[in-house]
């Protein structure tokens, strides 16, 4: 759900950035042809212009008067309608003149100009950086929680085979105690809890803390004992593989929730709903 809504914030700042630069780029065609005409047109510049159209000689010119008001037969604002690319050329060529002695005209882009052309791409980049930030950080952190829940599994599956050796060769005195397991198993249970958690909609994590805790493992481990049959011992290391193969589909489904959402949302018939959490007893002999 995270990345989606990233991914549509992503295109909404995209589609604005594109949407506000375009349109600034139209005001700023449109501010400088106008301002080319406004200062054509300037009582400053009148006599100086109808200079240039004669100069420049183009063809078919009507006569022209700096002073005649505007509608007149030789006023330059008829002469525009009437002609308007000989006038353009002639304002063009004026401003050219111009910028020769004085330098190059630039337009003042305005405030509201200003701030799109220059906030808008740092915002627009900041913005990108941000969430492309936050992605990787996600990501980060999904893949370093789905390596400490596979190291849990690592440890679990180490103390539960290191007693069920232990139990099958203590031919004599007391059972060796479980405390390994234990411990193993709290943080295994720990690392499942976190992740169901952080995924509440998630039945498989629930399910495999429930095969943890549950009696059928413990009872497998309980009955290896010095001369029990080898099936015993194998029935025993088969249940702890059995629960263990299932921790690591979760971890994947960590590293990739979008993909493998579906599959942990499946419920769980194997994980009894009912099994009971195992005795804490610290003793020699006590359940694991």
């Amino acid at each position: 759900m995270t990345s989606r809504r990233l991914g549509r914030g992503l295109l909404s700042v995209l589609l604005a950035s594109v949407v506000l630069n375009l349109a600034t780029a139209g005001r700023v065609e449109a501010d400088d042809k106008d301002g080319d005409v406004v200062y054509c047109l300037s009582s400053a510049q009148r006599a100086a212009l109808v200079e240039t159209a004669v100069i420049l000689r183009p063809s078919g010119p009507p006569p022209l008067s700096a002073s005649a008001p505007p509608g007149a037969p030789d006023s330059l604002e008829t002469w525009r309608v009437q002609d308007g690319p000989a006038f353009t050329r002639a304002c063009a060529a004026l401003i050219g003149a111009a910028q020769v002695t004085a330098g190059p005209r630039t337009s003042s882009p305005g405030p509201i100009r200003t701030m799109l052309t220059v906030l808008l791409p740092a915002v627009t980049g900041a913005v990108l950086t941000w969430l492309f930030a936050t992605q990787l950080a996600a990501r980060n952190a999904r893949r370093t929680q789905a390596i400490a829940l596979r190291a849990a599994k690592r440890q679990f599956d180490l103390e539960a085979q290191s007693l069920i050796d232990r139990r099958a060769a203590q031919d004599s005195g007391p059972m060796p105690r479980a405390d390994g397991l234990r411990a193993a198993r709290v943080d295994l249970v720990n690392h499942l809890e976190e992740i169901a958690a952080w995924h509440r909609d998630w039945n498989q994590p629930r399910a495999v803390r429930r095969l943890l805790e549950g009696r059928n493992l413990a009872d497998r481990i309980e009955d290896v004992r010095y001369g029990v049959p080898q099936e015993t011992v194998e029935d025993a290391r088969s249940t702890v593989r059995d629960v263990l193969t299932r921790v690591e589909p979760i971890a994947v489904a960590v590293e990739r929730p979008r993909r493998e959402d579906e599959a942990m949302r499946r419920a769980d018939d194997a994980a009894p709903r009912d099994a009971g959490a195992l005795p804490a007893g610290s003793g020699s002999d006590g359940p694991p």
